[in-house]
């Protein structure tokens, strides 16, 4: 990235703060603004935006500092002034998306407008300022400059219309005097990340080292007892007592591992967190602009907003929150003369309920609308084939709901920019399952209706249920785990050609985990089971072994395995055991055939650190390849030519070599050939880097046995590491 491009990064990331501190404030009405932040909060954007040359933003930013400051300096603000502020904030926005399209809106009428605004505030002051008294110099004090304090506001015209909830004491810490802070790139973060994950995996296999040492001394102990005569060996006393040392070296280091990954832990989860009331700036918009188009008044409150959760969990909450949110005033809150009839409040309330339930989240929207009609989602799904008649009848309240989370249902009648579609709550429900989270819907006809979301605290850490099925370790988050059952096979049933078990008087589909996820299992004979379940939906799920519950150390899943079902994770255990976690709300659906064994494998080498060695002349070359590799994992060697590479190869065991093709002293393509010639390098993977990209030159490494080939004009850095995640 060049030094402009991150300038702008940062601006970016700076500007989109601003924004939503902006949004914070304006959601409150006018009487509660904090004009001063307001002002510096433009002030700042105008600043950065002169900085990086960004238009649109520095003139938006311009404005509403100007109107800002006339607004501290004594003016009323009324419903006027009031919407002048929010429309600048609207064109801030609007700016701010077209940076990157540079499709930047126009802002000179707006600009206009405020300066007239300004003019006759000014105006209007200087009309309104007492004579000056005698003695007192006539000339005007200095104005004051945008870092002097802020002084008190004269009083103000309350702005009509519904008040968000300010969510008392929910202070914004970055706003805080004298705080002191710093942007941290979400990638950097990750790698961080990544490294407390491996300190953690070190402190699993220091302590299976301590067991060898134990065992070690156990061995020497018993060698005592069976030849009492080589007690009095002095070889044997010291290896006696240097194996107490080590065991009490280990001891006392695993100790001190242990309580430093812990601290470790705590540190990268707390830098991970921020309060869920960070999105109540964008969901505040989307209430507006929801009810603006659906002919409806609401308004957003937030309950528990200062509850912390993982950003990287938050992220993956944005845009099912948003949906819920439209879907609420848009499905939920009703017409405000309906409303009024019902003896409701003329405005509809969508609230955000948040709050900590140990190491999971709950996040409920809830709104005070006219409830989902049942009988309406039955019908609607007989009409679409998802359902037989007769069944529907059978159903409950509970399971109708949840049909409204099949893709292409939906109980609108038309179809707008809001509702319609159907297709917003099966991406609800699929976004939190790549958390490892839930989403369940209650109703009470004519009075409300809540989406609860459950989600872990944070995706560095989860709390599971460890399991063997087929001889594979797995875990599966306990936020999906109902019981653990023992079945025998004479308590299966056949029912509607499918197994089940009965549970509480209740039938429960019943399958074998191994089977489900494809890989070798025994049958005939008595079985723990594991139940997963969300909302109405039961599984029991037969395994070999129960091993209890654990908490494991997340690691994200290679590039391969990102899109196998149901996994949804991975870890590493004591003993540097690889644990592939499962996704709950997939296994209630998974119907069988995933080559398990192939993610584990896949998995299994992700876990270790393999060596590349990079082979270039350039030195421009060499420095790109290595840091992607680097960031990417990989431990890197380097070598200037081919006769260098091969001193490396002799003197180092490698796992892949990266080398370009024209070199002096030995080429690529001699390179290759020479691997391929010798027995303890034929089977190495070669990737050939070039500039040359006509087929006879790609010919002539597919010849030599490259596995590989990338032509640098086309080099992409994902290409790369494709190509050598597929190769190890």
């Amino acid at each position: 990235m060049s030094d402009d491009a991150e300038l702008l990064e940062v601006f970016k990331a700076e500007v989109a703060e601003q924004l939503d501190l902006l949004d914070e404030q304006l959601a409150l009405p006018p009487a509660s603004w904090d004009l001063g932040q307001l002002f510096h909060l433009a002030h700042n954007v105008k600043g950065g935006a002169r900085m990086t040359g960004t238009p649109g933003i520095l003139e938006a930013a311009h404005a509403l500092e100007e109107l800002f400051g006339a607004l501290r300096a004594g003016r009323r603000i009324d419903r006027k002034a009031a919407g002048l502020v929010r429309e600048g904030a609207r064109l801030l926005h609007a700016c701010y998306e077209a940076v990157d399209s540079g499709a930047t809106p126009d802002v000179s009428d707006y600009e206009r407008r405020v300066a007239r605004f300004v003019e006759r505030a000014e105006r209007k002051s200087k009309d309104a300022a007492p004579p000056p008294q005698a003695g007192a110099d006539a000339a005007s004090p200095p104005e004051a400059s945008p870092d002097a304090a802020s002084p008190p506001r004269p009083p103000v015209e309350e702005q009509p219309g519904p008040v968000e909830d300010t969510d008392a004491g929910n202070g914004d810490t970055r706003a805080a005097a004298g705080a002191a802070t710093v942007r941290i790139g979400v990638e950097k973060l990750q790698a961080l990340m990544g490294l407390s994950s491996e300190f953690v995996a070190g402190a699993h296999r220091a302590h299976s080292h301590r067991n060898i040492a134990w065992s070690l001394l156990g061995q020497a102990t018993e060698l005592r007892r069976t030849k009492p005569g080589i007690a009095q060996d002095p070889v044997f006393r010291q290896l006696c007592a240097t194996a107490k040392d080590l065991l009490r070296t280990l001891d006392e280091d695993g100790l001190r591992g242990k309580q430093l990954s812990e601290q470790l832990q705590d540190a990268v989860r707390m830098l991970r967190m921020v309060r869920v009331d960070s999105l109540r700036g964008i969901l505040s918009r989307v209430v507006r602009a929801s009810a603006d188009v659906c002919g409806r008044e609401a308004e957003l409150r937030v309950e528990g907003g200062d509850t912390e959760i993982d950003r990287a969990v938050l992220d993956h909450l944005r845009d099912p929150l948003v949906h819920l949110v439209r879907n609420a005033v848009a499905h939920g809150i009703e017409d405000p003369s309906e409303r009024l009839r019902a003896g409701k409040p003329r405005a509809g309330a969508v609230t955000l309920r948040a709050r900590s339930a140990g190491s999971w989240v709950e996040i409920a929207v809830v709104d005070d609308g006219a409830g989902i009609d049942t009988r309406a989602v039955r019908e609607r799904a007989t009409e679409r084939g998802m359902l037989q008649e007769a069944q529907g009848r059978s159903l409950s309240e509970e399971e109708l709901l949840d049909l409204v989370f099949l893709p292409g249902l939906s109980t609108s009648s038309t179809v707008s920019e809001v509702a319609g579609r159907g297709f917003g709550m099966d991406i609800v429900r699929s976004n939190l399952a790549e958390v490892g989270g839930s989403v369940v819907l209650t109703t009470r006809r004519g009075v409300s209706t809540a989406a609860t979301m459950r989600v872990p605290l944070t995706r560095l850490t989860t709390r599971a249920l460890a399991v063997l099925a087929g001889g594979q370790a797995l875990a599966i988050p306990m936020i999906g785990v109902e019981r653990t059952i023992s079945v025998d096979p004479h308590d299966v049933r056949v029912v509607d050609g499918g197994s089940a078990v009965q549970i509480e008087g209740a039938l429960v589909p019943v399958d074998s985990l191994a089977e489900v996820l494809g890989v070798p299992t025994r049958a005939g004979q008595r079985r723990p089971a594991v139940v997963v379940a969300e909302g109405h939906r039961r599984r029991a799920l037969l395994v070999d072994e129960v091993q209890g519950e654990t908490e494991l150390t997340m690691q994200p899943l290679p590039w391969n395995l990102r899109n196998l079902s149901p996994v949804s994770g991975l870890a590493v255990v004591e003993g540097g055991e690889v644990v592939l976690v499962l996704n709950p709300h997939e296994l209630l659906a998974l119907r069988g055939g995933k080559a398990l064994s192939r993610a584990m494998q896949a998995a299994s080498k992700a876990t270790r650190t393999h060596r590349v060695l990079v082979v270039d002349d350039s030195v421009t070359s060499r420095t790109l390849e290595r840091n992607i590799l680097v960031s990417a994992g990989y431990e890197v060697l380097m070598a200037v030519n081919g006769a260098a590479a091969l001193t490396t190869l002799a003197e180092h065991e490698v796992d892949l070599v990266i080398t370009d093709v024209d070199m002096p002293k030995m080429n690529g393509i001699e390179l290759t050939r020479r691997i391929r010639a010798t027995a303890q390098t034929s089977r190495l993977p070669v990737i050939l880097v070039t500039s040359l990209g006509d087929e006879a030159d790609k010919r002539r490494g597919v010849e030599a046995g490259a596995d590989a080939y990338i032509v640098k004009g086309d080099f992409d850095q994902d290409e790369l590491l494709r190509a050598v995640a597929r190769l190890l």
